[in-house]
């Protein structure tokens, strides 16, 4: 079975940060063609208000009047959708003077929400663990290097179908128990309706937070600490 996931994010993992608010938001499909519908119709919606943006050469969230943003938001309302919210102020696991522990960080958390979400669709019998699965993940581009890159690939690997051991060296099995595959790849939103898409759902949850209103709903979330 073949999985797709497309991942953005909202706000500044910095503990300065203003609104102490960082999130990861996500679109998954277990359909093919229920991907391809919903990055037709996407796709579709923005060519209807491109020309309000003419100096734009994408849509993002934080360029668009909210009527737009809501039109643009309502193709996810029968989608699934997953939520991923870090309290920065009660962060203690990073070392705020270290690039890479920031982004030792980031894939750790990001890994936990792809996992809640999994978990969420086993649950509801729409994963078969005993099967092949195939995770197609798409990430917004980041300034990071190959290797970084690659670390998400592995964690995700270890969880799912490898598995690993905890600190009392006692062995934590894999999700699955058929090995498949995780492919992972950073993508520039320009060139991808479903990364604009997250972008929208991010900014979106992200707003709702800085007006203090509850981001519950259907979507998944994950949050920490």
């Amino acid at each position: 079975m073949k999985i797709y996931m497309y991942i953005d994010e909202s706000g500044v993992l910095h503990k300065n940060d203003y609104y102490n608010i960082f999130l990861f938001g996500g679109i998954c499909f277990i359909n093919e063609n229920l991907r391809n519908k919903c990055k037709w119709e996407y796709g579709k919606r923005e060519l209807e208000i491109k020309n309000k943006y003419p100096n734009n050469k994408e849509l993002k969230g934080n360029t668009l009047k909210n009527k737009h943003k809501k039109y643009l938001y309502s193709i996810l309302n029968g989608e699934k959708t997953f939520i991923g919210k870090v309290n920065i102020n009660k962060l203690k696991e990073i070392d705020w003077q270290r690039k890479k522990s920031i982004q030792k960080y980031k894939d750790w958390f990001l890994m936990m929400l792809i996992k809640e979400q999994v978990n969420n669709l086993i649950i509801k019998k729409e994963i078969n663990v005993n099967e092949k699965n195939i995770f197609h993940i798409f990430v917004d581009n980041q300034n990071i290097s190959i290797d970084e890159k690659n670390n998400l690939t592995k964690k995700i690997n270890q969880e799912f179908f490898k598995g690993k051991y905890n600190n009392k060296k006692e062995f934590i099995k894999p999700i699955f128990n058929q090995f498949g595959k995780i492919k992972v790849k950073y993508v520039n939103s320009e060139t991808n309706e479903l990364i604009r898409a997250a972008d929208i759902l991010c900014n979106n949850k992200f707003n709702k937070i800085k007006e203090e209103k509850s981001i519950e709903g259907k979507h998944v979330i994950f949050s920490h600490p």
